[in-house]
């Protein structure tokens, strides 16, 4: 008996481990698949080429601006593992404001950031888009510019000039009246005989000349030492780009007029695009966006400190009731649309659209 009970004991003993055997011969077999699965995926990651691309504006450095375009290179560096480089360039240091725009089109410039009145000159479809009072306010802007309608515009925007303009849009706060002497502007009265400078495009020269001032084109980098000896007596900017640029120093007085949103977008030669992969077209459209979502946020967050930083410095900062904006916002518009040979060719469509959304 105790012979049969040993056998069957061994017995058993033997099943027990070739039953372990048989449950661990998976886990031998898994080991070399999950090694195959991560030299697929590390095979199609993809590689980019060393690339360089040179970027200009007119935007101080150090500036929100500034800083969002840093986080945009520095996105693209590092999602593409330092393959592509952005240089860029700031407050005008590469080359002129007025030349930026031709140099994108002719390909010696590859990026740049900008709005849509440098590029309307060689489109007059986008001179709608410089019609003052044709946004209501940021919330308005972000939607069209967020819609299908604009993806479309932008895409005919690269047809016709050559000129990719990113979807993404910034926003830089409201347009204000910032003067050397201290006045309130209510009506375009108050700016008969003032010199306002404006950017030198036609659409900006008609945008000071509705808002009845003297419009002078001016580069941004001149405007400083313009305002301080009185070759002009203002200029129109949000609070955030006067502050950068120093032009506080220099003003007396500002009046949120709000007759255009200050906004901006990023370009980029079309023949430069249509040459980077898709996945680089990625990147590259992600580090714009990030750059767009945090120069708008940081500019809502800061303009209150903005206007009291102004008012720290002696600055007195005059906002128009809502019956006194409606006034100047009509005498404005009537002005502008009264002028048959700036209206003439306007995409009255296109306007409409715009002005007309359900935002």
């Amino acid at each position: 008996m105790k012979k049969w009970i040993s056998l069957a004991l061994v017995l058993a003993l033997v099943l027990m481990l070739a039953a372990c055997g048989t449950a661990a011969a998976p886990a031998q077999t898994e080991a070399p698949a999950a090694h195959e699965t991560a030299e697929t995926e590390k095979a199609v990651e993809p590689e980019f080429e060393p690339i360089t691309l040179t970027f200009s504006m007119t935007e101080a450095d150090g500036g929100v601006v500034a800083q969002g375009m840093d986080i945009m290179k520095e996105y693209v560096s590092q999602a593409t593992g330092g393959a592509v480089t952005i240089d860029t360039y700031y407050a005008s240091s590469l080359m002129a404001q007025d030349l930026e725009i031709e140099s994108i089109m002719k390909g010696t410039l590859d990026m740049n950031a900008c709005w849509f009145d440098w590029i309307s000159p060689y489109m007059p479809k986008l001179e709608v888009l410089n019609v003052p009072y044709l946004f209501a306010n940021w919330d308005h802007m972000n939607a069209y510019f967020s819609s299908d309608e604009a993806t479309s515009l932008m895409d005919e925007v690269a047809e016709t000039t050559g000129i990719r303009v990113f979807d993404s849009v910034y926003y830089k706060g409201v347009r204000c009246v910032n003067l050397n002497k201290d006045i309130k502007v209510t009506s375009r009265s108050d700016l008969d005989g003032v010199s306002i400078r404006m950017p030198s495009s036609e659409a900006w020269q008609n945008m000071g000349l509705a808002l009845g001032a003297n419009p002078v084109p001016l580069g941004a980098s001149e405007l400083y030492t313009a305002l301080q000896t009185g070759a002009v007596d203002g200029q129109d900017n949000g609070f955030s780009t006067t502050i950068s640029f120093s032009w506080y120093e220099v003003t007396k007085s500002v009046t949120v007029t709000g007759h255009m949103i200050s906004a901006g977008v990023v370009t980029i030669s079309e023949k430069v695009w249509q040459s980077l992969s898709p996945e680089l077209q990625e990147i590259l459209s992600e580090g714009v966006r990030q750059a767009c979502e945090y120069i708008s946020q940081t500019t809502i967050d800061q303009e209150a400190s903005d206007v009291a930083f102004l008012e720290d410095n002696g600055i007195t900062v005059y906002y128009l009731s809502d019956e006194e904006l409606a006034a100047y916002r009509k005498e404005v518009s009537d002005y502008y649309f009264a002028q048959t040979d700036w209206v003439s060719g306007l995409d009255m469509e296109l306007y409409n659209a715009i002005a007309n959304l359900d935002y």
